[in-house]
């Protein structure tokens, strides 16, 4: 019998990428609407699960080799971290303006940019491969980050084509299914790959891009209404942004101010979040320096750690949602998020003293399982802290503290194991997670009352 996923399972959400971009779904305007969608409107294209799946397995094909390549070129610890830091500005960077461009210029250009920013990227990483230049190797992280939207278009398309019952299902099918299957299949191809012949992934990661823009430009119609507009609406849309963005920090605010325990949890989720940004952009470094792996053993203990997140996104995640539904009370959902820290803890400290391959591979299935559990849980927690109306604005803004955490955890790390070692990274995210998993203890005795002192503050104010 066929079961239908929850509105809120967890293969719908941000995953690994991995990116968080919040794309709002689009809705009604003042303006004047041109629907450019297909006349099979409400169906979402079958060839965007083959275009997410092409993109992720080729981002996915260089990610075993990268930290190594830049140590090759002449990089120390502190490049590898650059590297990674690199990405995370541009990322930012690009969903400021890409993800609103999506909405007024259509998804499929935004789409089809993506994949040419990906291709571009990665073969500039073949390049400099080549001829043996790291400048030319950070610099491919710049195109790569500002356009690599491709989740995000993806999630923004289904949106377009689904409505509130189906949207789950064809979020899981369409963006979750095919982007676990390229982080498994991806660093086992790319590390055997790259083990005889190192310039092949970021070359066929190329034409993996290419693929895909080939795919998605055919195949792929526009499904967003995109406005119609006089120069009139431009210069009134241009008004009204420019008094929101002097909203924003008032905004911000607010929100923290008037609503202290989400607060407080969002301040621990960001400490947790950021330990777990330390160690992915350390767990390479570690691989090879500490555990002498290749790159070939690297890709197969990546698409190891993959085959466990997916298990636990796809299996156990869900069996929580089917066993208690929505019954979990806050208290309840709290201890869940600050077990996952703690384990996530115990996790790293392990993985950190691992000196044989038995131990490191044990030390990775409560790493993937707690940081997974950690990450899908919380952000419902948090959720659940605010009024309904105010829910798009802290998620917004835990994806904006998400991408700053991208920025600093990688240079973080390759500080720390420039000058202090290779588990020094690791060390201090155990550290990290231990003081998250603390601060959720801390405040666990008051989640019962705070959307009662969220409500309360609301109405005195009003």
């Amino acid at each position: 019998m066929k079961r239908e996923l929850p509105e809120n399972h967890p293969s719908v959400s941000d995953t690994a990428q991995p990116c968080p971009y919040l794309q709002g779904f689009p809705g009604e305007t003042n303006s004047v609407i041109k629907s450019l969608g297909p006349a099979n409107q409400g169906k979402v294209p079958n060839a965007l699960f083959y275009a997410v799946l092409l993109s992720v397995l080729a981002v996915a094909l260089v990610i075993p080799t990268l930290p190594k390549v830049t140590e090759e070129l002449g990089g120390s610890s502190l490049h590898i971290g650059l590297v990674g830091t690199l990405y995370g500005l541009s990322q930012l960077l690009g969903s400021n303006f890409l993800g609103p461009a999506s909405d007024s210029r259509g998804r499929k250009p935004i789409l089809l940019l993506s994949f040419l920013g990906g291709a571009l990227g990665y073969f500039m990483i073949y390049v400099a491969m080549t001829y043996e230049s790291l400048t030319l190797l950070l610099m491919s992280r710049i195109p790569v980050g500002i356009f690599m939207q491709t989740m995000t278009m993806a999630r923004s398309i289904v949106s377009d084509c689904s409505n509130a019952s189906s949207r789950a299902r064809a979020l899981a099918k369409n963006a979750g299914v095919p982007a676990g299957l390229g982080f498994i299949v991806g660093p086992m191809v790319g590390g055997i790959l790259s083990s005889k012949m190192p310039l092949v992934p970021p070359l066929l990661a190329t034409f993996l891009f290419c693929v895909a823009f080939v795919l998605s430009y055919f195949n792929i119609p526009e499904t967003a209404p995109v406005k119609r507009m006089t120069k009139k609406m431009i210069s009134s849309e241009k008004k009204e942004s420019a008094e929101n963005n002097m909203s924003i920090t008032n905004m911000i605010t607010r929100l923290l101010y008037h609503h202290v325990f989400a607060s407080k949890i969002f301040l621990a989720r960001s400490i947790v979040m950021l330990a777990y940004l330390m160690m992915q952009s350390s767990f390479h470094v570690f691989a090879y320096r500490r555990m002498n792996l290749e790159t070939r053993s690297i890709g197969l203990v990546l698409t190891y750690c993959g085959i466990v997140s997916v298990s636990v996104d796809f299996f156990v995640i869900p069996y929580f949602h089917r066993r208690f539904g929505n019954r979990l009370s806050s208290q309840e959902e709290q201890l869940l998020v600050t077990m996952s820290a703690l384990c996530l803890c115990v996790a790293l400290i392990a993985m950190a003293m691992s000196t044989a391959m038995p131990s490191f591979l044990i030390s990775i299935v409560p790493l993937a399982s707690s940081s997974t559990l950690f990450k899908r849980n919380v952000m419902s927690l948090l959720t659940k802290c605010v009024p309904a109306e105010e829910v798009g604005t802290i998620t917004g803004m835990a994806n904006a503290f998400d991408s700053m955490c991208r920025i600093v955890a990688p240079a973080l790390a390759g500080v720390l194991m420039e000058y202090s070692g290779v588990s020094s990274a690791l060390l201090f995210g155990a550290f990290l997670s231990a003081l998250g998993s603390f601060s959720f203890h801390l405040i666990s005795k008051h989640a019962e009352s705070i959307s009662s002192s969220s409500k309360a503050v609301l109405e005195k104010e009003k």
